[in-house]
């Protein structure tokens, strides 16, 4: 179980499915099955297979109570949540995303699930960004208030750092090229993001950038497109947002085109998910 957590929070989601799929042929407890479940259907989903989604979702369906707990209810309707967002049901899901942030804030164990909260207000944001409401991304962040910021990043750095670039997308697309550039480099400045090997060269993508913008630093094309490379594998939600990022800058910066068709090509279809959808919905 412990090499189970320690692929996912690393967010190697191949190495932990393989694990959980190694417990699950092994004798388990009901809780530690719903648990590995739990793992294996996120890891699913983050790899954006339906066909496993699928799968996992539907045997963690089955090993939940008849009548289950709060407790047992949270990370269920997590694996839920993610798989609407990832079929685009986002009315409902956005419906069940609110519904979970009010619970698991109100909890007084709040910190046994700041996780869930954290992966929530995530796909959330970049929900607001995919769609267009930028201001719904600020607005969202800034209702967390000063004690949960600081909660999201003690309890889960990896996560809060996502958070915070989620705002910063928020900013670049409503074009405040500062506010954008001072949060870039207060997260690059994190004593531990070295240890972050998909996340630094994002920062210093959008940090390089920004000074191209603000500052008239030269722009190297080779150099970007290593540390682009270095960020491989993005999902495509989070490359799509990506891309939108460097769309908003380049009209202010047309000669920043080249990048943004070169990292076009990697975007891909949503995988299909017609069944999926039918048993969700």
């Amino acid at each position: 179980m412990d090499e189970l957590k320690k692929y996912f929070i690393a967010a190697n989601y191949e190495a932990a499915l393989a694990v959980g799929e190694t417990l699950l042929d092994q004798p388990l407890s009901a809780h530690d099955r719903r648990h590995v479940l739990y793992r294996c259907t996120l890891c699913a989903r983050y790899l954006e297979q339906p066909a496993l989604i699928l799968k996992y979702y539907k045997l963690y369906s089955e090993q939940m109570p008849a009548v289950a707990t709060i407790e047992q209810q949270i990370p269920f309707l997590h694996c839920k949540l993610a798989i609407l967002f990832f079929i685009k049901q986002q009315d409902e899901a956005l419906k069940l995303a609110d519904s979970l942030l009010t619970t698991i804030k109100n909890m007084p164990n709040l910190l046994d699930y700041i996780y869930i909260y954290a992966a929530t207000l995530h796909y959330k944001l970049l929900h607001f960004l995919d769609t267009g409401h930028y201001m719904e991304a600020v607005k969202t962040y800034n209702e967390l208030g000063e004690s949960m910021i600081e909660a999201l990043e003690v309890s889960v750095p990896v996560l809060s750092l996502q958070i915070h670039g989620h705002l910063t997308s928020a900013y670049l697309r409503l074009g405040q090229w500062r506010t954008a550039h001072e949060l870039v480099q207060a997260m690059t400045q994190i004593s531990w993001i070295d240890d972050a090997p998909l996340v630094k060269p994002h920062l210093l993508i959008r940090q390089n950038l920004l000074q191209h913008i603000l500052e008239g630093i030269p722009l190297s094309f080779e150099d970007n497109e290593a540390l682009f490379l270095a960020c491989q594998p993005m999902s495509r939600i989070a490359l799509s947002v990506f891309l939108g990022d460097i769309a908003a800058m380049q009209v202010i910066a047309p000669d920043i085109a080249p990048l943004y068709t070169e990292w076009q090509r990697y975007l891909t279809d949503t995988p299909a998910s017609t069944e999926l959808t039918a048993y969700l919905m």
